[in-house]
């Protein structure tokens, strides 16, 4: 079998340096020059025993070249490994991409082999234990769930995460039949920790979800495996293990994989599925900042209250401007009514003194008159001070609130979304008008 290691390295090489990407992504020559040197590092590993490192190094190889050859050495290296389910994986996934490649056709045949030989097995496992135990009577099933067959290790489903966004939640799903008492345990942690975190999956409708915190989706990816046991804790089947663990790709292009539940502002399915049904085109181009918020996304806090008090407090500045400068004006009109009456007396004669124009002189209640009308005048100016000055601040306040917003959906492995209403005011003043517009944004 390691003369089908070094048939993949040279096929491998060839198809590189011929520069025809396997994928509608193009890769760079840095790229593929580190994917050759994992290559090489994971052959050289393979051959000196060390089959687990070998594996996470041709993982590597596979994510920068996405060569499909290289699916037949990591498919290769877990047969040998003894994990039956990672193996048939990726075997499968090679005869699917490497179909009309010409340089995997010295491959195609022993991974289809390796696949017929590994199924095999397993049915051959499920038939043992399905039959009963010899020159001993049949003990009364135990109660069931249903009426189908035994559950067996075969019957254990779990479709691999290739690449997950940072700082987003990860869900690991899996499945086993109805009638399976079975408990799911998922053990995870950062590339780099030495030690496993466990989490309980727990069923969701028909399958079984194990949940990564954010926190935990960090580096350059995440390693982890699954364990099934039985009510008694004796060990079923595993989907890696913790000396050869399954490795998930952080990458902040890749599509989020987690189910967004109704309590969390989601539908209730998964953001994202596998890596083969994930679109070519750049997962970036798609933005969701732009996404409103409903009124439970973040709780309310000091600088909401300040951010709406500060808007309130312009509207308020605003109006006082408004009802101070027509105070002001009809007082200035009532004067000039006046002037304009002592000045232009009916008949060209003044009605008191018989006296020619002007016919009033200016008085103590036309004083008063005046005084009020400059005062209302002043207040008119500060409070127009004022509401541009609240409005300034109303704005900064909103911009910060959003802003945080932001960070704590983002820290908390959510969607950034934009806070409800946006508002924003500015007075219009000009001559004989005082006024202001506002604009709210939904």
């Amino acid at each position: 079998m390691l003369r089908s290691i070094s048939v993949a390295l040279v096929a491998m090489a060839l198809v590189t340096l011929s520069g025809s990407p396997l994928r509608a992504q193009a890769t760079d020559a840095a790229k593929l020059d580190e994917a050759k040197q994992r290559f090489v590092e994971g052959k050289t590993l393979y051959e000196k025993g060390d089959k687990p490192a070998a594996v996470e190094a041709f993982k590597l190889a596979y994510k920068l070249s996405k060569n499909p050859v290289v699916l037949y050495n990591i498919g290769f290296v877990y047969d040998e490994l003894g994990d039956r389910t990672l193996a048939l994986h990726y075997y499968e996934k090679f005869l699917v991409d490497a179909t009309g490649n010409e340089k995997a056709q010295a491959n195609l045949p022993l991974a289809a082999d390796r696949v017929k030989v590994i199924k095999a097995a397993v049915a051959a496992e499920e038939a043992a234990l399905a039959a009963p135990p010899p020159e001993e009577k049949r003990p009364l099933p135990p109660p069931k769930r249903d009426r189908g067959k035994p559950a067996t290790a075969a019957d254990f489903l779990h479709e691999c995460v290739a690449e997950a966004p940072p700082a987003k939640p990860l869900d690991i799903t899996a499945k086993i039949p109805g009638n399976a008492r079975w408990q799911l345990t998922l053990f995870h942690r950062a590339a780099g920790e030495s030690d496993f975190q466990t989490t309980p999956m727990k069923q969701r409708y028909d399958e079984f979800v194990g949940r990564i915190p954010p926190a935990s989706v960090r580096g350059t990816a995440i390693h982890y495996y699954i364990e099934v046991r039985s009510d008694s804790g004796e060990l079923v089947t595993n989907s890696g293990r913790a000396s050869s663990p399954n490795v998930i790709f952080v990458e902040p292009s890749a599509k989020p994989h987690f189910y967004e539940e109704a309590g969390e502002g989601g539908s209730g399915t998964m953001a994202a599925t596998s890596d083969d049904e994930l679109p070519d085109e750049d997962p970036s181009a798609s933005d969701d900042s732009d996404d409103v918020g409903g009124p439970n996304d973040t709780p309310a806090g000091p600088l909401t209250y300040a951010k709406w008090g500060a808007t309130g407090g312009t509207a308020a500045f605003l109006a006082a401007t408004l009802v101070f400068y027509l105070s002001a004006s009809d007082h200035a009109s009532a004067l000039s009514s006046v002037a304009y009456t002592s000045e232009h007396p009916a008949g060209n004669q003044c009605p008191t003194n018989g006296q020619p124009p002007p016919c009033l002189q200016f008085a103590d209640q036309h004083r008063t008159v005046e005084t009020d009308g400059e005062t209302f005048e002043i207040l008119a100016n500060v409070s127009l001070v004022l509401g541009v000055t609240s409005a300034a601040a109303a704005g900064a306040l909103w911009y910060l609130d959003a802003k945080q917003a932001r960070a704590a959906a983002l820290a908390g492995g959510e969607r950034a979304t934009r806070r409800g209403i946006r508002v924003s005011g500015a007075p219009i003043v000009g001559p004989g008008l005082v006024g202001g517009a506002a604009v709210i944004q939904f």
